[in-house]
C-alpha cells in the first residue's frame, strides 16, 4: 500500500472541531480551512492552510511500513487590531491542542496513527505587515 495523503484527514479534524470551526468564517458553505496553494482570492480571514507535507521520512521494521509525515498547519489572519492577531494566536492554539498526543483526533483509512506531536505556534513569514500568520508543524507517524 502506498503512503497516504493526510489532506483529507488532517481538513476533516480541523472543520470537526467546533472551537476551530467556531472561529473561522465560511467559504463556500464550509469553514476556510485549506489543503492545497493557492488560497481562493476571495476567502477571509482568518483562514487556516495544511497544504503539503514538508517532510516524509520512514522509520520502518523488516515487513512493517513506518512512515513519519511531518506538515505544517498555517493560520494566517489581518494584522490590523490587537483583537484579529488574538484571534490568530487562539485558533493556532486550538489547532496544537487538538493534535498534540491526541493520536485519535486523526483517521487515516488503511493506517493506524502511532503518535502525534505538534510545534509551535510560532511566528510565520508573512508577504507583507497587513497579515499575521502563526505556524503549528505536526509530526505523524503511521502504521499499518
Amino acid at each position: 500500500m502506498s503512503a497516504p495523503d493526510l489532506s483529507q484527514p488532517i481538513y476533516a479534524a480541523l472543520i470537526g472541531n467546533s472551537g476551530i470551526a467556531a472561529a473561522l468564517p465560511t467559504y463556500a458553505g464550509a469553514p476556510t480551512v485549506f489543503t492545497a496553494r493557492p488560497t481562493p482570492k476571495d476567502a477571509t480571514y482568518p483562514m487556516i492552510l495544511a497544504a503539503g507535507d514538508i517532510a516524509v521520512s520512514d522509520q520502518d521494521f523488516i515487513n512493517n511500513p513506518l512512515p513519519v509525515f511531518v506538515r505544517d498547519i498555517s493560520v494566517f489572519g489581518q494584522n490590523d487590531t490587537p483583537a484579529h492577531v488574538r484571534a490568530v494566536e487562539t485558533i493556532a492554539l486550538a489547532v496544537r491542542d487538538l493534535f498534540h498526543r491526541q493520536r485519535a483526533s486523526l483517521s487515516v483509512p488503511g493506517w493506524n496513527v502511532i503518535d502525534i506531536t505538534c510545534k509551535g505556534p510560532i511566528v510565520g513569514d508573512t508577504d507583507d505587515d497587513t497579515t499575521v500568520h502563526r505556524l503549528v508543524s505536526l509530526t505523524v507517524r503511521l502504521t499499518q
